[in-house]
């Protein structure tokens, strides 16, 4: 049981595409008609930073004018994020107009980096819907996140035990993937 990574990708695009649309104008600080990002990935060849990465990508290369500035992986982890940035010259950290990130974590430790710095945040994303990413949302200091429904996922798993404690599971299927 897990989430739809080429789903969350997507919702992330149509966020930046929503906001494109709407705040051009405060967005393109530089104004050279493109949207320029910093990637924060989960680990390198995790089977969801994979999924999310190439749906985004390729939901927003339908009509999004982005400028990757730079991609970096930090494997899923705040800290890391912070020490990732860390390594980025400060022209790609102060032309970011916005960070896209694997998961909140990574998103909360971007924005942790920005904050250090002294800087105003760019426009940051991340995937989950943590506790901590809907606080800073609420609080206007971050964009927003992708809800990935943990809570449905939890009740999935709950109804498989059940039926498999009670001896009531009668499907066989069973999928594994890897990425390619």
């Amino acid at each position: 049981v897990g989430t739809d990574g080429e789903k969350a990708g997507i919702l992330q695009a149509n966020m930046l595409q929503q906001l494109w649309d709407t705040q051009q104008n405060q967005l393109d600080k530089n104004r050279n008609n493109k949207l320029d990002y910093i990637f924060i990935e989960g680990e390198q060849s995790h089977y969801d930073t994979i999924r999310r990465t190439n749906a985004f990508l390729s939901e927003t290369e339908k009509s999004l004018p982005m400028n990757q500035i730079s991609d970096v992986f930090a494997d899923w982890d705040r800290q890391r994020a912070i020490d990732q940035l860390g390594t980025l010259s400060d022209q790609e950290i102060r032309e970011a107009e916005a960070i896209v990130c694997s998961n909140d974590d990574m998103a909360l430790g971007a924005y942790d980096f920005y904050q250090r710095k002294g800087l105003t945040s760019p426009i940051i994303l991340g995937i989950n819907k943590t506790d901590a990413m809907k606080q800073k949302i609420d609080d206007g200091e971050i964009y927003g996140t992708v809800d990935i429904q943990p809570e449905q996922q939890v009740q999935i798993i709950c109804d498989l035990i059940n039926q498999i404690t009670q001896e009531k599971f009668t499907d066989q299927k069973v999928w594994y993937a890897e990425p390619q």
